[in-house]
């Protein structure tokens, strides 16, 4: 039963856990492993994703009272970030 509750609880809160990983943790992981390349191109690539990354928090944090009227806003942050990040690895390839 206690169980049956958690993983209830998990998957209806998917993307506050996911989103940050996506958005987050892989692109650190990233970075560093470009900073460590001697390849001026990944750093480039992931200084512009840090870039556009804050300037969606800023705009999320100076308009979160309008966004809060498009409950599907933090989906499509997540897919835009996700994609971008997708992309981004599958050129390096």
């Amino acid at each position: 039963m206690g169980s049956q509750n958690f993983f209830s609880v998990v998957a209806k809160n998917i993307d506050v856990l996911v989103g940050p990983v996506i958005a987050l943790v892989y692109p650190l992981y990233a970075s560093i492993k470009a900073i460590e390349t001697r390849s001026q191109t990944d750093d480039q690539q992931w200084l512009t994703y840090w870039v556009l990354y804050s300037l969606i928090t800023l705009f999320e944090l100076t308009f979160s009272k309008l966004l809060e009227w498009f409950p599907i806003w933090p989906a499509v942050c997540d897919m835009l970030v996700g994609t971008t990040i997708f992309q981004w690895s599958c050129l390096r390839l």
